[in-house]
């Protein structure tokens, strides 16, 4: 691969005219317009992405780039933060439970990029190579074939159904895991803020009323509106993983999209009418069915992976000040001079404050029989899908300025006779 002219481009293709080239193209190769002022078949074959070309834009999507640097006040509640480890797209906490799921004509995938080894992980192309050519130990088959998905409505808007999940297409699908936020969001906000978590229904405290007077928690939040935080924060991971892949498809010549358009319930599983992801739902208080996770691969800090929302909570401090963790003294790799003397300054987590955000917890899980009690337990906000785009197709209807030199000369740099 050192010999590899498209990725060499891609390597050295500048930010700038990534941003304003970046254009949503959604045809490709092999793709088909029935009808409409677009109407057009692909006269050529699909063309499936190859391992190098998918794990270029695993990496840019959600890699892991090094270290953070993770400066902050941690004396009031920056000790909040997860992992030292680094991703391409920034995360609240940087708690680092998004996964990335991918499917082709191959398979379906789970993206688990290897953890930092250096404040920054790739310096130079020749290490970019290494981290390509063995993209097999970040990832994890699910399944052989592409996703089984019905051709039609409702899995798939109308609008979509022709240029989605489409033969020699791969699509990216960022599964979004809140459970941990949320409960380390509580634990700051509850120490450092003196939250009192009320429930949106009687107004009263949800579960912790013995904590109010003894940890003085003045200022009254309803849970829905912690759930709203969390549900905004990390579903924008999604958006950030999508934009950088989009970007990286546009250094490389290929096509892709953001795409919306999907029914997240029928793509995890959660119908009879296909097994989509093969995501575990439950049902909770109402009866709703409600994704908790795909058993063994990407499961939430809740029932039935803990035997109750005491034990997540436990694993979710165990996570940040257990041995060898962000605030142990010989934490390795770490961003700074002296981790032994940043450990020993770091706020522990006060065990009242555990014990509060347990009760609030439980109650939660008990009232709605789901955790979190207002949103899914697991979520998908946001596919992108890349292709090698048609280019007779662009050239019969578009101006020349709307497809770039990098897909022009794509083929050629990528795939040579």
């Amino acid at each position: 691969m050192a010999d590899n002219n498209g990725l060499n481009q891609a390597y050295r293709y500048p930010l700038f005219e990534a941003l304003v080239r970046r254009r949503t193209r959604r045809f490709g190769l092999g793709f088909e317009l029935d009808g409409g002022p677009l109407k057009y078949k692909s006269a050529s074959q699909p063309v499936a992405l190859t391992a190098a070309e998918t794990a270029l834009l695993c990496y840019a999507g959600a890699g892991t780039s090094g270290l953070i640097v993770g400066d902050g006040p941690y004396d009031k509640g920056n000790n909040s933060t997860v992992r030292w480890s680094a991703r391409t797209f920034p995360n609240p906490c940087n708690y680092g439970k998004t996964g990335l799921i991918f499917t082709d004509d191959a398979g379906v995938y789970l993206y688990k990029p290897r953890e930092a080894t250096k404040p920054i992980e790739i310096e130079n192309i020749g290490e970019l190579e290494e981290r390509l050519t063995t993209f097999d130990r970040d990832i994890v088959k699910l399944k052989d074939g592409r996703i089984d998905l019905p051709p039609g409505s409702p899995a798939l808007f109308a609008v979509n159904q022709a240029v989605a999940n489409r033969p020699g297409q791969t699509v990216f699908m960022p599964v979004i895991n809140p459970t941990f936020e949320w409960i380390n969001l509580a634990l700051l906000c509850i120490q450092y803020g003196r939250w009192q978590i009320v429930d949106d229904d009687t107004r009263q405290p949800a579960g912790i009323e013995s904590w109010v007077p003894k940890l003085n928690l003045k200022l009254k939040v309803p849970i829905s509106s912690l759930d709203v935080n969390v549900m905004i924060n990390t579903s924008l991971e999604a958006a950030f993983i999508g934009e950088n892949i989009l970007h990286m498809a546009e250094a490389m010549g290929l096509g892709g999209y953001p795409l919306s358009g999907y029914a997240p319930v029928i793509i995890m599983g959660g119908t009879p009418i296909t097994k989509g992801l093969g995501f575990h739902y439950v049902a909770d208080k109402k009866g709703r069915a409600n994704p908790v996770g795909i058993d063994g691969v990407l499961q939430s800090y809740s029932p039935p992976y803990f035997k109750d929302m005491g034990a997540a909570v436990d694993a979710v401090v165990a996570e940040r000040f257990g041995p060898g963790k962000i605030y142990s003294p010989d934490a390795c790799p770490s961003p700074l001079r002296d981790q032994a003397t940043f450990a020993q300054g770091v706020d522990r987590q006060q065990e009242d404050i555990v014990q509060c955000v347990k009760d609030l917890c439980r109650y939660i899980y008990d009232k709605y029989g789901r955790f979190p009690a207002t949103f899914d337990t697991m979520t998908m906000p946001i596919w992108v899908c890349a292709h090698h785009i048609d280019l007779d197709f662009y050239d019969r209807y578009y101006q020349p300025e709307m497809v770039n030199e990098t897909h022009w000369n794509h083929m050629a740099l990528w795939h040579p006779a």
